[in-house]
């Protein structure tokens, strides 16, 4: 009797493990899950963030483990959960990362600023403020979270890169008067031009190097000079005050455009196999006359070689900023 109650009800009893098989996750679909939150994973690592810097690091971890634990165990709803839990982790570890680099970016860039407040860096500041918005957005509403993908974080990380490249390139020199001019004049000494053509070479290995991290991305170099004097009078002053400041002004000015001249003529010679790649921008070309190069403590003392200089920033920047 029992045989034949079993066998009555086999049919019903297949058909509702068919049907309760056919509501849980797949092997196949929780193994998409195991490898997306994986993938999230080894961007984390890339960050460089420890449990140090973000608790999340930790949990996203401990549960990408207890994830693949489930699934070898075949609790493939549990793995997925656990999986899920794991991206939602890394997905904050990868904005804390993104607000970070931005945050310290735009400290370097004003610190550059505040030396060449002519610097094509400072374009970059409005990019980044947008990226910042963008990650403190995200990190505060959880259905943005849930929808941001790794492409998303992919895309941005990488235009960090490329800005992060950007500022390191930034190079700056200081051309002392004393040796490149002579006394009195703006004519450069030959001195004064081998300095610049080594710092021209330093400026052309950096591009090169730029171009090999990002062979597709175009490069824009500007080079911005500035001129100083000392408050020493000349001959043709006559004592007067305001006609040495003039004088002095002019001085700098002359100065600063002879260096402009020659790094710029310098750099377009050498830089003639990279022509589809770098184009060269003709930065400012300022006079300072007796102003304080930064850096340059108040003194008493007229004649000061600190004083008498020209200060020359170089930046490459990729043509993205423009």
């Amino acid at each position: 009797m029992l045989k034949n109650i079993f066998k009555n009800w086999l049919p019903f009893i297949a058909l509702t493990l068919l049907l309760f098989a056919g509501c849980g996750p797949s092997l196949r679909e929780a193994r998409i899950v195991l490898d997306e939150a994986k993938e999230y994973q080894e961007a984390v690592t890339r960050t460089g963030i420890t449990e140090k810097i973000s608790e999340d690091v930790s949990t996203a971890r401990r549960r990408y483990a207890e994830a693949e634990q489930s699934y070898l165990d075949r609790y493939y709803q549990r793995a997925m959960d656990y999986a899920r839990e794991s991206i939602t982790a890394s997905k904050r570890i990868l904005l804390q990362g993104i607000t970070r680099s931005v945050v310290m970016m735009k400290e370097e860039i004003i610190k550059k600023q505040e030396e060449n407040p002519a610097t094509p860096l400072k374009k970059l500041i409005p990019r980044l403020d947008e990226i910042l918005q963008f990650a403190n957005r995200i990190q505060a509403d959880n259905q943005e979270l849930e929808n941001l993908s790794l492409v998303r974080t992919a895309s941005i990380s990488s235009d960090l890169r490329l800005y992060e490249e950007d500022i390191k390139s930034s190079q700056q020199e200081k051309l002392q008067s004393d040796i490149s001019f002579a006394l009195g004049k703006y004519e450069l000494a030959d001195e004064g031009k081998i300095a610049l053509d080594r710092f021209a070479d330093k400026i052309i290995a950096i591009i090169d190097e730029n171009l090999k991290l990002f062979p597709d991305k175009p490069i824009l170099l500007q080079i911005d000079v500035y001129g100083y004097t000392d408050s020493s009078g000349f001959l043709s002053d006559g004592g007067n005050r305001q006609k040495r400041i003039f004088l002095n002004q002019r001085l700098s000015e002359l100065r600063a455009k002879s260096v402009s001249t020659h790094l710029n003529q310098y750099l377009s010679s050498k830089m003639v196999p990279y022509a589809q790649k770098v184009s060269i921008q003709h930065g400012k070309v300022t006079g300072k006359g007796e102003e304080l190069p930064a850096g340059v403590a108040v003194s008493s003392q007229v004649n000061n070689p600190q004083r008498r200089i020209c200060q020359i920033f170089s930046t490459a920047v990729h043509d993205i900023i423009k």
